[in-house]
């Protein structure tokens, strides 16, 4: 993904805004951060887009403990010290991948929001018959539902029927 970055110029009937493609080695999207071995590989879109993600890093390292893992890779933590600054434990998320919400499976989603003390074991989140598997949202990603006909599938709308009949008001 490569971001365009606005420019002005001076023309001879004045300012001209003109957009330019941003610099490889700073595209948010693709590339990575090398000061980090590969174990450790960050999206620079985590550092410069994601806002605080070292500051988060820097704090989780400090003052959390991993409490577990789910599925989708992302690192559950409480803090150390068990500060009750607002009246119970702070609790938190290191996404992996892209900071995305929905990422979060039903049982930790619990745990999270303080509706249970310890997160649940694999045993209490059986899954039952009619259940499917936990996906994030993935509006406006690849993976996201585009029935037939839609531009994005790379087909054609059906043609009308002539079943549909417009209404016209009297």
């Amino acid at each position: 993904m490569s971001l365009l970055i606005p420019e002005i110029e001076l023309g001879a009937e004045g300012p001209e805004r003109t957009w330019a493609r941003q610099p490889t080695g700073l595209d948010v999207g693709t590339s990575k951060c090398d000061i980090w071995p590969p174990e450790m590989a960050v999206d620079t879109h985590q550092l410069w887009i994601g806002g605080m993600y070292i500051g988060t890093l820097l704090y989780t390292w400090l003052n959390g403990t991993q409490v577990g893992t789910d599925e989708f890779g992302n690192r559950y933590y409480r803090s150390k010290n068990n500060d009750q600054r607002y009246g119970r434990e702070r609790r938190w998320c290191l996404y992996k991948g892209a900071s995305e919400a929905s990422k979060v499976p039903p049982e930790w989603h619990a745990w999270l929001h303080h509706t249970v003390e310890v997160p649940l074991t694999e045993a209490a989140a059986q899954v039952l018959p009619w259940q499917t598997e936990h996906q994030p949202n993935l509006t406006g990603a690849a993976g996201a539902y585009r029935p037939r006909g839609h531009p994005y599938r790379g087909s054609k709308r059906a043609a009308a029927t002539g079943d549909y009949e417009a209404w016209t008001p009297e």
